[in-house]
């Protein structure tokens, strides 16, 4: 129907690429696991029917994982921007989404070359 190679599709890589996308999903998505579940259905078939294009674009080269880097990364970039990443030339005028991932850091009160709090000969 959708003209997969059947090599492909016994051996397992037609859904060896959905697996990768349900794992990729679950790492960075950061939702409900309803919605993960529904996104990882609707990427993995994506990926399952990326291959066939891909397959004739690419000719011989085997394109593995490709489908899955295509599904994933596109995915990704349209549900979180640029998330923790400072854009600009570093003159104050950048735009910064905060990222869940970073924790604040503490620095230290004093300017003590040894980095001790409590260390009297600095």
């Amino acid at each position: 129907m959708f003209n997969l190679d059947s090599e492909m599709v016994t051996n397992g890589l037609a859904g060896y690429n959905g697996c990768l996308v349900g794992c990729a999903f679950s790492a960075f998505l950061g939702t409900p696991v309803a919605v993960t579940a529904s996104a990882t259905m609707a990427g993995a078939s994506a990926s399952a029917l990326l291959v066939v294009p891909l397959k004739a674009m690419m000719g011989s080269v085997p394109q593995w994982t490709l489908s899955f880097n295509v599904v994933t990364l596109t995915a990704l970039t349209y549900l979180k921007p640029l998330q923790g990443i400072q854009l600009g030339l570093g003159l104050g005028s950048g735009l910064h989404t905060p990222s869940p991932f970073k924790a604040p850091i503490d620095l230290p009160s004093h300017s003590c070359p040894c980095h001790y709090p409590n260390y009297s000969r600095c």
